[in-house]
């Protein structure tokens, strides 16, 4: 049987065993990945589950979407020239790292020449709708892994992907900063739950 012909509850089936499958036959995808808060509750749903992302969310559910983004992350260190030619890779990678958080995390994307992905780093952790960025760690971090570029990122926890007034002045700080050490911001790509927003896209910086 190939993937690409079965239902979404025939996936279920395969990853987490048909009980599972026909407890959640109701829900989406959305929420079975911990994107969305759940809209069919039960005792009964989920009975084996995991802390990760979410406890409702099957440990099965939890590997297959950690090796989904493992391997995005993968293939962002190898792509050339990744920002220009895989935009929708970088969304779909934060969206895994960052999109069922409950609390708000600044994290940055380091990247070399070619636009190939160094290293991923959460380098701030907020409260559920603030998070403190300091310009001069962001910076330092750059430095150290001999940055030329750099992708920044945060989550929304309210679900929202409307750049705040603090995230734009925050990239335009950084941006400034990063700019006399000849490091450039190509991006700030908010995550709202399984939205993503990109500054750069809406003409923000």
């Amino acid at each position: 049987m190939h993937a690409e012909s079965c239902s979404g509850c025939d996936l279920l089936a395969m990853l987490a065993g048909d009980a599972f499958a026909d407890q959640c036959r109701q829900k989406s995808l959305v929420e079975l990945f911990g994107y969305a808060k759940t809209s069919v509750t039960s005792d009964t749903v989920c009975e084996a589950t995991a802390t990760y992302p979410h406890p409702e969310i099957h440990p099965s559910l939890a590997a297959a979407k950690e090796l989904l983004v493992r391997y995005m992350a993968q293939r962002m260190s190898t792509e050339n020239d990744l920002f220009f030619n895989g935009p929708e890779i970088v969304k779909a990678f934060l969206t895994g790292k960052l999109g069922h958080l409950e609390h708000e995390v600044f994290s940055v994307l380091f990247l070399d020449n070619s636009h190939r992905v160094l290293a991923y780093e959460i380098l701030f952790r907020g409260t559920i709708n603030a998070c403190h960025v300091q310009v001069r760690e962001v910076v330092k971090m750059a430095l150290q892994y001999n940055a030329a570029a750099i992708i920044l990122a945060h989550n929304h926890p309210s679900k929202s992907d409307i750049p705040s007034a603090s995230d734009i002045a925050v990239t335009r700080k950084l941006t400034s900063a990063l700019e006399v050490v000849d490091i450039k911001v190509l991006d700030h790509i908010i995550v709202a739950g399984n939205l993503t927003a990109s500054m750069q896209e809406m003409g923000m910086m």
